[in-house]
């Protein structure tokens, strides 16, 4: 029972505090300057200084606010507090340390400790004149920037952070920076110059911390009793007169008078005056008409107005609700808002001005839609309030982009438009194309959607430049009325067969690379098969040649060997003698390479000769050879062997060159290794197609053998020796020499 009676208290107090924080929460903002050293060039003056102490000055006292500074290091100026006259003050002699002695630009370190570590979310102005900066390395900046995109900015919209950013100079990191601040929800700025700055912080922490103004027309504003304090800001230029206001009662008041409730303060370019329980009526400003003057209002009765998303597409629109509010109590007496005049303005980026009534309340609260944007840019809403003796207004800054994009296809003539998110414009909106030459003609296209985008043909449409424009006309995903006109384009039909050419173009690129590899490749193959089919004629040479040299000695054998058989009886142990020396001699001679020299050959048939010249007397016997003719034995050519290690590696590097490798190096090896490759394809040994190729080539062989013969230094012609060296044989036999040729040839049969 007293745990139920304790309980909803509790709860009800925890509620109030949840409730206080979130409402703080709102009003949350973080300035976050950049003080590399960079900034000596681009804010030679330090105009951030007056830039922060101006915000400082106007921030309300239900605010929260920090500085942090990030160069090299990342570091809180003014800590994150509640705003007070004391806080302010700090603040404004704090920003006398702004410098610009950074050694780098630490942005994902300032947005990290800022906006994360501190767990308090909210809305900052993040102002950097340089690209991601942690070090000499340029790899590790890409890192970097790639790990801002990938995994910051998540973590930022987790917060639920709001950020702007501002880029001062062109050597800022505006792909960066941009992004946080698109993917944030905030507004992204580009100050040419540091004089910007000042003025570029004021729109954005309007943005920021939505404050209650009084309307200004030609200097001259009016106060109500229930205005406690107005600030009024006043910007001017170094020629500019001195700034005056006027009171009702018609007193005039100038910098440094120090008149009693009015405090002055003055830096680089304005004038921040704070008038406190001021009279009355109609005041005026003597100042340069400037845009950005404004007079905000610390008042019991606020003019409540729905916080706008800084972007906006037609499908996102929000309803805008405005509401009075005396203290935290929404007013709803007829009789006051009777009196309330409320006007929805909007300036658009063309500089068109829209004004549309709010109309009647509902328990206190005006409505209205948003569909009056047009154009993709910046709009200013301004809700205006006239209550005679009572005048409020609110103003924003909003981004509206398109919902959708536009995508021109020249070889396809399709023109297509796919919406920003998916899901964000309805299947069945009506979209059309208009085109428009140069004539002023008109041609309208439906367009057909396939649940994901729209897409319509051009292909039926004469050739020429036309200004496309695309018309959307229906209901949003929301429930609100869509029509409007995406962002016109210029494109151009070209003849089918021009963008035909121009595609071929593209790919011709392609095949030329391609070809030219294929080229490479065929050259080399080209090479080989010139090399292969040289070395088998080569090869087939050779084998002719030692086939004629194992013949010559056959024919040796077998006229040796008619003469031996008669002689067998009476010489046998010379007969073994002579058998295994010139079976010696035919073998070596068999296996002699292709390359031996020519007088090597010479002196072989002349020992031959004048060992059997020596031991043999001259004999013939006819009859004894028709008897018995010689059976031709085929001799093997001996593998030749590799000249050296590098032969063989060099044929192992061909194959490589020719099988993986077609670049400029790979055909340089080759032209390298030719000669080991013809030692290896020697060593090939041969296959049944070798006797196909022989036959094929044996005339030309023949001639070449012949030729090749007749280049030799012997002293007879092939045949003539051979005749020669079988009389000699026929001798050496019947003589009984154990060397002759016959005498082996009989003991080999």
């Amino acid at each position: 029972m007293r745990a139920s009676l304790i309980l909803p208290p509790i709860l009800l107090l925890l509620w109030l505090i949840t409730a206080g924080a979130s409402a703080a929460s709102e009003n949350h903002i973080k300035l976050i300057i950049d003080v590399s050293g960079s900034m000596k060039k681009n804010d030679p003056d330090n105009l951030r200084r007056p830039a922060v102490n101006l915000l400082m000055k106007l921030l309300p006292e239900d605010a929260s606010a920090a500085v942090w500074l990030f160069g090299d290091k990342v570091e809180p100026l003014v800590p994150f507090g509640a705003v007070t006259a004391e806080f302010k003050a700090f603040a404004i002699r704090q920003s006398q340390q702004i410098h610009s002695r950074g050694l780098l630009t630490d942005i994902s370190g300032a947005l990290e400790q800022a906006m994360l570590q501190d767990h308090r979310g909210g809305k900052a102005i993040l102002l950097s004149d340089g690209m991601v900066d942690l070090g000499p390395d340029p790899a590790l900046n890409l890192r970097e920037q790639a790990r801002i995109q990938d995994q910051l900015i998540p973590q930022l919209i987790a917060a639920n952070a709001e950020i702007h950013t501002v880029a001062l100079s062109d050597n800022a990191d505006r792909k960066i920076l941009e992004s946080v601040a698109q993917g944030t929800g905030g507004l992204f700025e580009v100050a040419k110059t540091a004089d910007d700055l000042t003025r570029i912080f004021l729109r954005l922490f309007d943005d920021a911390v939505i404050q209650n103004r009084l309307p200004m027309e030609q200097g001259k504003f009016l106060v109500d009793s229930s205005v406690e304090e107005f600030a009024l800001l006043a910007f001017r230029s170094a020629d500019s007169a001195a700034v005056q206001i006027r009171s009702p009662d018609d007193q005039y008041f100038l910098f440094g008078e120090g008149s009693e409730g009015v405090s002055w303060y003055q830096d680089a370019g304005f004038d921040l005056i704070t008038v406190s329980k001021p009279i009355e009526g109609e005041w005026r400003l003597f100042s340069d008409e400037d845009p950005l003057n404004r007079v905000t209002v610390l008042s019991d009765l606020k003019l409540d107005v729905t916080n706008l998303e800084n972007i906006l597409h037609e499908a996102s629109f929000p309803i805008l609700e405005v509401r009075f509010l005396q203290g935290l109590e929404v007013i709803t007496e007829p009789a006051f808002l009777a009196l309330m005049d409320l006007q929805l303005v909007v300036l658009t980026p063309s500089g068109k001005r829209i004004a549309k009534p709010l109309g009647e309340s509902v328990e206190g609260v005006f409505t209205s839609g948003l569909g009056v944007f047009a154009e993709p840019g910046r709009y200013q809403i301004n809700v205006n309030v006239d209550g005679k003796s009572f005048r409020r207004e609110v103003v924003q800054e909003i981004e509206y982009v398109s919902p959708a994009r536009v995508v021109y296809s020249d070889s396809e003539r399709l023109v297509r438009v796919r919406p920003v998110a998916v899901g964000l414009l309805r299947e069945d909106l009506r979209m059309i194309a208009r085109l428009e030459d140069d004539q002023d003609k008109k041609s309208l296209l439906p367009m057909m959607s396939n649940g994901e985008l729209w897409q319509v043909s051009l292909k039926d449409v004469p050739d020429g430049k036309y200004q496309l424009t695309i018309h959307v006309k229906g209901d949003a995903k929301t429930g609100q009325s869509l029509d409007f006109d995406l962002e016109p384009q210029s494109i151009e039909l070209r003849p089918q067969e021009v963008a035909e050419s121009s595609d071929s173009i593209v790919s011709e690129a392609w095949s030329i690379k391609e070809w030219g590899t294929a080229a490479v490749v065929a050259g080399v193959n080209i090479v080989l098969l010139t090399l292969i089919i040289w070395l088998v004629r080569r090869r087939g040479l050779g084998k002719s040649r030692d086939t004629s040299k194992a013949d010559e000695s056959d024919l040796i054998a077998a006229l040796a060997e008619a003469e031996v058989l008669r002689e067998k009886d009476s010489e046998p142990q010379s007969d073994a003698v002579v058998k295994t020396e010139v079976k010696t001699e035919v073998k070596t001679e068999t296996e002699t390479e292709t390359e031996v020299k020519t007088e090597s050959e010479s002196e072989t048939e002349t020992e031959v000769k004048t060992e059997i010249e020596s031991k043999t007397e001259p004999e013939e016997d006819p009859g004894s050879i028709e008897s018995e003719p010689a059976t031709p034995q085929p001799a093997t050519p001996r593998p030749a062997t590799p000249n050296s290690e590098s032969d063989i590696a060099g044929t192992g590097d061909i194959v490589d060159a020719w099988g993986e490798s077609n670049d400029d190096a790979a055909r340089d090896r080759l032209a390298e290794t030719t000669d080991a490759v013809t030692t290896d394809a020697d060593t090939t040994a041969a296959d049944p197609s070798d006797a196909d190729l022989m036959d094929e080539f044996e005339p030309a062989l023949q001639e070449q053998s012949d030729g090749e013969d007749e280049s030799n230094n012997s002293d007879q012609p092939e045949g003539e020796a051979s005749e020669s060296i079988a009389e000699d044989a026929k001798k050496a036999a019947k003589d009984g020499d154990p060397n002759s040729p016959e005498q082996d040839a009989a003991s080999t049969s």
